[in-house]
């Protein structure tokens, strides 16, 4: 997928902060609606697939694990700040994913058909071998952000409650 937007829904959040390892854990259940543009060409699981067009995936109860090992270090006013090092992320899609492409096999129907009923039966196994692309590109922007938010924000600053 070249780019694309993301929406999400009914989302939970759950985290926890060990500050003696310097690690925080963020899980997170989400419903989720990727839209972007495609180009396949090869093979998706057995069946050949080609097209250039829009994709729409709809995933149901995407349950997220997001962990982020930090440093820390003290800004000029002394206060301490959260230096995000590096992450890990993994995802499972839990409840069901739609599949809608565009132009597939050049517009033919029904090579079109046959490829979103093969998409949408098997669901599970494609989300889970292709979905990581597609996650880590949403990961990838929020861990940029969770690094600005760290450099505006002191730890002394940040209020947590359960």
């Amino acid at each position: 997928m070249y780019g694309g937007i993301v929406s999400k829904s009914h989302s939970s959040v759950y985290g926890r902060w060990n500050q003696n390892k310097k690690k925080i854990v963020v899980d997170f259940h989400t419903n989720s609606t990727v839209k972007g543009h495609y180009v396949a060409g090869g093979r998706i699981l057995i069946l050949p697939i080609t097209g250039d067009g829009q994709i729409t995936m709809k995933l149901k109860n995407v349950a997220i694990k997001f962990t982020m090992d930090y440093d820390t270090e003290k800004d000029g006013e002394g206060k301490t700040h959260i230096v995000p090092k590096k992450y890990h992320f993994d995802f499972e899609v839990k409840d069901g994913a739609h599949f809608t492409l565009t132009n597939l096999f050049n517009g033919n129907k029904q090579l079109s058909d046959a490829m979103h009923t093969f998409l949408n039966d098997n669901w599970k196994q494609i989300s889970t071998e292709f979905g990581r692309p597609i996650m880590a590109s949403t990961a990838d922007s929020i861990y940029k952000n969770i690094i600005i938010f760290f450099q505006k924000m002191a730890i002394d600053d940040i209020s947590i409650s359960s």
